[in-house]
Protein backbone atom coordinates (compact mmCIF):
# COMPACT_ATOMS: atom_id res chain seq x y z
CA UNK A 1 0.00 0.00 0.00
CA UNK A 2 1.33 3.35 -0.83
CA UNK A 3 1.34 6.02 1.66
CA UNK A 4 -1.23 8.66 1.77
CA UNK A 5 -0.04 11.89 -0.04
CA UNK A 6 -0.86 14.12 3.22
CA UNK A 7 -1.89 13.40 6.45
CA UNK A 8 -3.76 15.48 8.89
CA UNK A 9 -4.44 16.25 12.43
CA UNK A 10 -6.31 18.36 14.68
CA UNK A 11 -4.71 20.18 17.36
CA UNK A 12 -5.75 22.87 20.00
CA UNK A 13 -4.60 26.02 19.72
CA UNK A 14 -3.66 25.82 23.38
CA UNK A 15 -1.68 22.95 22.81
CA UNK A 16 0.06 24.81 19.99
CA UNK A 17 0.99 27.84 21.57
CA UNK A 18 2.78 25.84 23.97
CA UNK A 19 4.77 24.18 21.90
CA UNK A 20 5.99 27.38 20.34
CA UNK A 21 6.44 28.72 23.48
CA UNK A 22 8.10 25.97 25.93
CA UNK A 23 9.09 23.20 22.68
CA UNK A 24 11.14 25.32 20.82
CA UNK A 25 7.97 24.89 18.05
CA UNK A 26 8.75 21.15 17.83
CA UNK A 27 4.75 19.28 17.70
CA UNK A 28 3.74 16.46 18.99
CA UNK A 29 1.05 15.44 16.62
CA UNK A 30 -1.44 12.20 15.89
CA UNK A 31 -2.30 12.05 12.34
CA UNK A 32 -4.07 10.06 9.87
CA UNK A 33 -4.79 10.21 6.04
CA UNK A 34 -8.14 11.71 4.96
CA UNK A 35 -11.17 9.64 4.86
CA UNK A 36 -10.78 6.84 1.94
CA UNK A 37 -12.85 7.05 -0.92
CA UNK A 38 -13.03 3.22 -1.15
CA UNK A 39 -16.26 1.72 0.23
CA UNK A 40 -14.98 -2.04 0.57
CA UNK A 41 -12.28 -0.85 3.23
CA UNK A 42 -13.14 0.17 6.73
CA UNK A 43 -13.32 3.78 6.72
CA UNK A 44 -10.94 6.03 9.47
CA UNK A 45 -13.45 5.52 13.05
CA UNK A 46 -14.53 9.18 14.44
CA UNK A 47 -12.34 8.96 17.67
CA UNK A 48 -9.22 8.92 15.21
CA UNK A 49 -10.64 10.98 11.87
CA UNK A 50 -8.90 14.47 12.25
CA UNK A 51 -11.79 15.99 10.43
CA UNK A 52 -14.71 14.02 13.28
CA UNK A 53 -12.16 15.60 15.96
CA UNK A 54 -12.01 18.78 14.60
CA UNK A 55 -15.58 19.32 14.64
CA UNK A 56 -16.45 17.86 17.73
CA UNK A 57 -13.86 20.11 19.57
CA UNK A 58 -15.67 22.94 17.56
CA UNK A 59 -19.10 22.21 18.77
CA UNK A 60 -18.33 21.22 22.42
CA UNK A 61 -16.50 25.23 22.18
CA UNK A 62 -19.24 26.29 20.52
CA UNK A 63 -22.08 25.09 22.46
CA UNK A 64 -19.79 26.19 26.03
CA UNK A 65 -19.79 22.81 27.22
CA UNK A 66 -17.50 22.83 29.99
CA UNK A 67 -18.11 18.88 30.66
CA UNK A 68 -17.01 18.19 26.97
CA UNK A 69 -14.60 14.83 27.24
CA UNK A 70 -12.65 16.32 24.11
CA UNK A 71 -11.52 19.02 25.98
CA UNK A 72 -10.72 17.13 29.48
CA UNK A 73 -8.65 14.73 27.12
CA UNK A 74 -6.65 17.46 25.82
CA UNK A 75 -5.44 19.20 29.11
CA UNK A 76 -4.57 15.81 30.12
CA UNK A 77 -2.70 15.15 26.67
CA UNK A 78 -1.28 18.45 27.76
CA UNK A 79 0.04 17.67 31.13
CA UNK A 80 1.21 14.34 29.94
CA UNK A 81 3.20 16.04 27.00
CA UNK A 82 4.69 18.26 29.73
CA UNK A 83 5.77 15.53 31.81
CA UNK A 84 7.41 13.74 29.00
CA UNK A 85 9.48 16.64 28.34
CA UNK A 86 10.48 17.29 31.48
CA UNK A 87 11.63 13.52 31.90
CA UNK A 88 14.07 14.08 28.89
CA UNK A 89 15.21 16.95 29.85
CA UNK A 90 13.90 19.74 27.25
CA UNK A 91 12.14 21.52 30.20
CA UNK A 92 12.40 22.56 34.06
CA UNK A 93 10.15 20.90 36.64
CA UNK A 94 9.30 25.05 37.03
CA UNK A 95 7.81 24.93 32.96
CA UNK A 96 6.08 22.01 34.27
CA UNK A 97 4.19 23.48 36.45
CA UNK A 98 3.61 26.30 34.64
CA UNK A 99 2.02 24.30 31.55
CA UNK A 100 0.09 21.82 34.45
CA UNK A 101 -1.45 25.34 35.40
CA UNK A 102 -1.87 27.15 32.16
CA UNK A 103 -3.77 23.63 30.85
CA UNK A 104 -5.97 23.25 34.22
CA UNK A 105 -6.55 27.11 34.17
CA UNK A 106 -7.63 27.74 30.90
CA UNK A 107 -11.21 28.55 29.54
CA UNK A 108 -12.99 26.80 26.61
CA UNK A 109 -12.20 29.43 23.95
CA UNK A 110 -8.20 28.33 24.48
CA UNK A 111 -8.94 25.06 23.05
CA UNK A 112 -10.21 25.97 19.52
CA UNK A 113 -9.44 23.83 16.93
CA UNK A 114 -6.49 23.98 14.37
CA UNK A 115 -6.46 21.26 11.49
CA UNK A 116 -2.37 20.75 10.88
CA UNK A 117 -1.88 19.74 7.49
CA UNK A 118 1.24 17.71 6.31
CA UNK A 119 2.61 16.72 3.21
CA UNK A 120 4.05 12.97 4.33
CA UNK A 121 7.18 12.85 2.15
CA UNK A 122 8.08 16.01 4.44
CA UNK A 123 7.16 14.78 7.46
CA UNK A 124 8.10 11.15 7.14
CA UNK A 125 11.51 11.44 8.97
CA UNK A 126 9.54 12.19 12.28
CA UNK A 127 6.11 9.94 11.69
CA UNK A 128 6.27 6.33 13.36
CA UNK A 129 2.80 3.89 12.94
CA UNK A 130 0.90 4.37 16.06
CA UNK A 131 0.60 1.24 17.89
CA UNK A 132 -1.95 -0.88 17.03
CA UNK A 133 -3.20 -1.38 20.57
CA UNK A 134 -3.72 2.54 20.78
CA UNK A 135 -5.54 2.85 17.37
CA UNK A 136 -9.15 3.20 17.25
CA UNK A 137 -9.37 0.41 14.89
CA UNK A 138 -7.51 -2.53 14.19
CA UNK A 139 -7.76 -1.70 10.30
CA UNK A 140 -7.50 2.24 10.98
CA UNK A 141 -4.17 4.08 9.51
CA UNK A 142 -2.98 5.95 12.07
CA UNK A 143 0.91 7.63 12.64
CA UNK A 144 2.68 9.52 15.46
CA UNK A 145 4.62 12.71 14.53
CA UNK A 146 7.13 13.71 17.29
CA UNK A 147 9.47 16.92 17.39
CA UNK A 148 7.30 17.92 14.01
CA UNK A 149 9.15 21.39 13.31
CA UNK A 150 6.60 23.93 12.70
CA UNK A 151 7.56 24.56 8.89
CA UNK A 152 6.75 21.03 7.64
CA UNK A 153 3.24 21.48 8.30
CA UNK A 154 0.16 24.10 7.15
CA UNK A 155 -2.65 25.11 9.97
CA UNK A 156 -6.40 26.05 9.27
CA UNK A 157 -9.15 26.61 10.81
CA UNK A 158 -12.08 25.66 9.74
CA UNK A 159 -15.60 27.78 9.87
CA UNK A 160 -18.90 26.59 9.76
CA UNK A 161 -21.16 28.74 7.87
CA UNK A 162 -24.42 30.21 9.75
Amino acid sequence: MRPPLTLFSTCATLAYGIAQTYYDGLHYAWCAPARGQDGFFVPQPPSSDPIDIYWTLYNDIDRNDRHSAKIEGLRQGIIRGADSHLRRGTITAAQREEIALIATQATLADFKPLMMVMPHALVEPYLRPAPIESRASVLSIEYIAENLPRSHFELLKLEQKR
